[in-house]
């Protein structure tokens, strides 16, 4: 075989399309979040991916698992995809591919017990105990603060009952989760929190492994985000948040 033969064929395999067909299931890993992730059926970021599959032909294996599990799970290689993804939940030592369209906006509140102080600022939490759910991503500002005693649980609803049983003054969640655990575990006429001051806010994306099967899974996605997000379908899925 000529020299030139070998190089045609070579960019040509270079070149070719990687094989993401219904018979090659794209792995999923996520964790459960109250409203967002429920199970691998149900949730808003359930919703969002079932739609992207259904518009870019691709067939999903969505695998839900605490938090720091999903995490190992990508980094590892077990997964193609890790979403939500946030700064600080991936270790800066493996690469990654991250979506150039956002898929939400992470805005923690700080929730309080009906007939305590309202708390909603960093200096209000200051000497007080917090409670936040273990593997989830914080702002450095929250965690880096020595004047705080953070507890962990184990689910947002955990945190919640924390709070109920005033084992911590205080809990950081997000918003639109926050308020679906309380409501998970029946203490909704326990919530207190300030909807116009958010502690902090957090842009969210989908995260790839950098191969060249993660890149074409990132331009594909990509795309049809952009498409869903054109046609409005995209703000329908995460539409009446508030419940």
């Amino acid at each position: 075989m000529s020299r030139l033969i070998r190089l045609l064929l070579t960019i040509v395999s270079l070149s070719a399309p990687l094989c993401l067909g219904q018979d090659d299931p794209v792995q999923v890993g996520t964790f459960p979040i109250p409203l967002m992730v429920e199970s691998p059926e149900k949730g808003r970021f359930i919703e969002l991916m079932q739609r992207i599959a259904q518009d870019a032909d691709l067939k999903l294996n969505i695998i839900v698992t605490p938090a720091k599990r999903a995490t190992r799970f990508f980094i590892q290689g077990e997964i193609d995809i890790f979403l939500p993804a946030l700064e600080g939940m991936i270790s800066p030592e493996h690469r990654v591919i991250k979506s150039q369209e956002t898929i939400y906006t992470k805005e923690d509140f700080v929730f309080t017990r009906r007939g305590t102080p309202l708390l909603s600022s960093m200096s209000d939490l200051a000497g007080k105990r917090i409670g936040i759910t273990r593997g989830y991503p914080y702002t450095p500002a929250l965690l880096n603060n020595k004047s705080l005693k953070l507890e962990l649980s184990s689910s947002d609803e955990q945190s919640v009952k924390m709070l109920v049983r005033g084992r911590v003054d205080a809990i950081v969640v997000e918003e639109h989760s926050g308020r679906q655990a309380f409501k998970n575990t029946g203490q909704l006429d326990q919530m207190q929190y300030n909807p116009e001051q958010q502690l902090s806010q957090m842009p969210v994306y989908i995260a790839y492994q950098d191969t060249d099967r993660g890149h074409q899974l990132a331009k594909l996605i990509d795309k049809t985000l952009r498409e869903l997000k054109s046609d409005g379908s995209f703000a329908k899925t995460f539409h009446d948040k508030s419940q």
